[in-house]
Order: structure tokens, then C-alpha cells, then sequence
């Protein structure tokens, strides 16, 4: 039961009145954090503008594009155990204003700086998820926490649409310049930053706003209390204890994958239109739109679906392995049936619905990660969304590579190796389509690690009552 005592409450002198809303305020500040961090993480529009500025081929600008996610990996333990050890209300501004900062360095940068520029708007947003996790898990019941994260995961498609869709309006009709665009959205986290310090309080019992109504939804309807703070001596034993859990270890499984399958749309699903079908780079960004808008539509769709099943059956795995498993399933057939497309239009039309499906797994993964993390939300999500930052990471590195050897295939000339030489004679023949299949692929794996998930109870809980 949360303390009730800590501030006192606004109007709770009737026991039947109606619960405040307040929670939902503080989601909708979270989702807010994640457009304005991705308008500044997708740089899908403009890498194609910034590589012809430096000179970089397709290797070079795939090893920028995953600059970002070096950094960002770094910073997912530290992020959530910074986030639980000092508060939400005072890390996430924090943070913000560090990525703004170095987002505004970025639209500056020369050649020989862009990548470390990028490398440390990575590290301040690793925090992000991590902290957002925790302030979830601490403001909202488990019957709520698929809506709840289809709020927070719909921010972040919906700063990837905009990064896309104005910044592609921007360069093209506008004729900004990608350095331009830059610096200007840099602006928009050191405005949140103080919203998020005049709004948010780290305890949903420390809200001036909150009445005792809502305290009691939050707090009756919670498998596991909120903590506060966890100590330095209780990290190595969460971890000690976490690394036993084969459910913790298939929901990092699931993440890199699925992560590996969506960062192909924000970094290089434009370039891939562009070249593949012959568009321009603001024709590309355009449509690039649709499957981001996809993405954030099926986490709202995933989000219902996940409480809906949970609140009928009482069945986590129903409500969080399930729905996630035959989302991400479709999602790698309608990958695979665009390799079949004729048109720009069908091949958009079922890729969106590929994207679609995949962003119905988005809330079950953030609803499993709370089932199985208990008390210590922070450390628990950063260690799951490290795995997904490494397969972000890889995705737009791997990526790079296709589009390399698919426009020049390597050569004995070249030094390629006999095994490369074969792998690119066998591939030859795909084209382009090379790149859908390896993300079909990365969207199969991914559903098969959610088979033998089971969230019904924390991976603490699990551990502690075996030993």
C-alpha cells in the first residue's frame, strides 16, 4: 500500500468522490519525452543530405547512424539505477537538457566530430526508458499498464513521424538545411524539461494535485509496492538473482530482435525506398510516415488488447506471450509478402501492416518487464533495454553493409573473403529484397522468444522462493 502521509492530499475528505486523474497527466508528460527525444534520435530524413555533405558512403554512414546506439547502451543500468536512486523528477530533466545540448553540438559538428556528437545524445537518452519504466511501474495498476505503455511507446513513434515527416517537408519544400532542422528541435527538450519539473513528483502519495481516491486505485490494483531507492549493495544482488531468470533472458531475446527489426524505419527505410523503387529523399521520408504512423497505432491497439486479455483471463501469459507471439508472427509474413510487391504503393501497403503488428508487441513487452521486475523497475529495464539498444545497434550497422554489397558486390579483387564471395553469389538474385528478409527474419526470432515467457510472477519473487 503506498504512504499516504507523505504530503497532504487534495480533497480526500469524501470516501466515495471520484479519483483525480493525475497518473494520466504524468503519462502524458512521459510520452511527450519520448517524441521530443526521438525528433532528435531519427536522423532517417537527413542522413542521406548529411552523407552527401561529408562524403560518406553507405559502410561510413551506417557506422553513424549506430553511433548513437554505442552510446546509448552505455547508459541503461547507470540510467535506471540513477533513476531509483535519486528520483524521476530530478534525472529525466537532467538528462533532457544533456541530449538537447548535445543535439545542438551535433547540428554544429564538422566530419571529424559527428559521430561522438551523436555518440553522446546516446548516452543522455539512455537513461530515458529506463527512468519512464520505473515511473510507470510506480504510478499505474496492472490492470492499466498495457494502455499505459502503448502511451509511452506511441511517444516514441509519434517524435519518429514527426522527425520524418517535417524534417522531410523541411529539407525539400522549404529547402532548410539538415544543420538547420537540427538545432532548432534541440530547443524542445529544454522546454519539456521544466514542464517535467513544475508537473511530476516521484511518489504519486507526493502529488499536491492527487486525492485519495486515485492513491487507492493505484495502490489496490499493484502486484508489488513501489521502492523509492535502491542501494548500491542491492544492485549486484537484483543482477545475481535476475541472471538466473529464463524468462528474464527471453524477454532481452525478444527485445533485441524486435529492436533489430524496427530501427531499419527510422534510419534507413527512406534510403531503402530511394533506391530500391527510385523515389526522391522527400517523396521517401513521406512515405516512411506510414509505417512509423502504423507502429504507434498498433501499440495503442497492443495496449488494449494486453489489459483486456488480462482483465478476462487473469492470465499474464495470455495477455503479454500470447498477443506479442502471433503480432510479431504476422508481422514477419507481411515483411516477407512485400518482397512480392510490384508497386511502391502495395510494398508501402504491407509494410505498414508489418509495422503494425510489430507495434502491438510493444505494450506486452513493457507489461512483462513490470510483471518480472517487481520492486526494482530501474536496474530491470535498463538491463532489457540494453538488449534492445545492442540489437538497434547492430541493425543499422548490418543494414549498411546490405546496402553496400547489394549497389557494388564484393570482389576477389576486393580481398573479400571465399565465404563472402558465396554468401553475395547466393544472394545476388534477392536485390533488395535481401534487406526485407533479414528483417522478416529478425521479427520471426523475436516471436519465438516469446513462447516460453512467463511474467505471472517477478523474477525476484521467483528466485527468492526457490532459495
Amino acid at each position: 500500500m503506498a504512504d499516504l502521509s507523505v504530503f497532504p492530499l487534495a480533497d480526500d475528505s469524501a470516501s466515495d468522490q471520484q479519483p483525480t486523474r493525475i497518473r494520466f497527466v504524468v503519462l502524458g508528460m512521459l510520452t511527450l519525452a519520448m517524441a521530443v527525444a526521438y525528433l532528435m534520435r531519427n536522423i532517417g530524413a537527413i542522413n542521406t543530405a548529411m552523407a552527401a555533405e561529408f562524403g560518406y558512403d553507405d559502410k561510413q554512414m551506417g557506422t553513424v547512424l549506430a553511433g548513437f546506439m554505442v552510446g546509448y547502451l552505455w547508459m541503461q543500468i547507470p540510467g535506471g539505477y540513477l533513476g531509483s536512486r535519486f528520483g524521476a523528477r530530478l534525472v529525466l530533466p537532467l538528462i533532457c537538457v544533456g541530449w538537447s545540448l548535445c543535439a545542438l553540438w551535433s547540428g554544429l559538428a564538422g566530419k571529424e566530430h559527428i559521430y561522438w556528437a551523436r555518440f553522446a545524445i546516446g548516452v543522455f537518452q539512455g537513461g530515458l526508458i529506463p527512468c519512464s519504466a520505473k515511473v510507470v511501474g510506480d504510478w499505474f495498476p496492472d490492470a492499466e499498464r498495457g494502455i499505459a505503455s502503448a502511451m509511452v511507446t506511441g511517444g516514441m513513434q509519434a517524435g519518429g513521424l514527426l522527425a520524418m515527416g517535417l524534417t522531410g517537408f523541411l529539407l525539400g519544400s522549404l529547402e532548410w538545411h539538415w544543420r538547420t532542422c537540427v538545432c532548432v528541435y534541440s530547443a524542445t527538450g529544454l522546454v519539456w524539461s521544466l514542464a517535467f519539473l513544475f508537473l511530476f513528483r516521484n511518489r504519486p502519495a507526493e502529488h499536491p494535485w492527487i486525492n485519495r481516491a486515485e492513491l487507492d486505485w493505484i495502490s489496490r490494483g499493484r502486484s508489488e509496492a513501489a521502492r523509492p531507492a535502491v542501494s548500491r549493495r542491492e544492485i549486484g544482488i537484483i543482477l545475481g538473482l535476475l541472471l538466473t531468470s529464463v524468462s528474464l533472458w527471453l524477454l532481452c531475446f525478444q527485445q533485441f530482435w524486435r529492436s533489430f527489426g524496427y530501427e531499419f524505419f527510422p534510419t534507413w527505410f527512406p534510403a531503402f525506398l530511394k533506391n530500391s523503387r527510385e523515389l526522391s529523399i522527400e517523396n521517401a521520408s513521406l512515405l516512411t510516415m506510414a509505417p512509423l504512423l502504423a507502429v504507434a497505432t498498433g501499440g495503442f491497439v497492443g495496449g488494449l488488447i494486453v489489459d483486456q486479455i488480462y482483465r478476462r483471463t487473469n492470465s499474464k501469459w495470455l495477455s503479454r506471450s500470447g498477443t506479442a507471439m502471433l503480432a510479431l508472427s504476422a508481422s514477419a509474413a507481411c515483411t516477407l509478402a512485400a518482397t512480392r510487391a510490384n508497386t511502391v504503393e502495395a510494398a508501402v501497403a504491407v509494410i505498414t501492416a508489418a509495422a503494425f503488428f510489430a507495434g502491438m508487441a510493444g505494450p506486452c513487452t513493457w507489461a512483462a518487464l513490470l510483471d518480472l521486475s517487481g520492486k526494482y523497475t530501474g536496474v530491470v529495464s535498463g538491463i532489457v533495454n540494453l538488449s534492445g539498444v545492442l540489437g538497434a545497434a547492430c541493425s543499422p550497422w548490418l543494414v549498411g553493409q546490405l546496402f553496400a554489397g547489394i549497389r557494388h558486390p564484393p570482389t576477389a579483387a576486393d580481398g573479400a573473403s571465399p565465404t563472402v564471395l558465396s554468401f553475395w553469389a547466393l544472394a545476388r538474385p534477392w536485390g533488395w529484397n535481401l534487406v526485407l528478409y533479414v528483417i522478416a527474419a529478425a521479427y520471426l526470432l523475436s516471436a519465438l522468444g516469446w513462447l516460453f515467457l512467463n511474467s505471472t510472477r517477478s523474477a525476484v519473487e521467483r528466485r527468492n522462493s526457490a532459495t
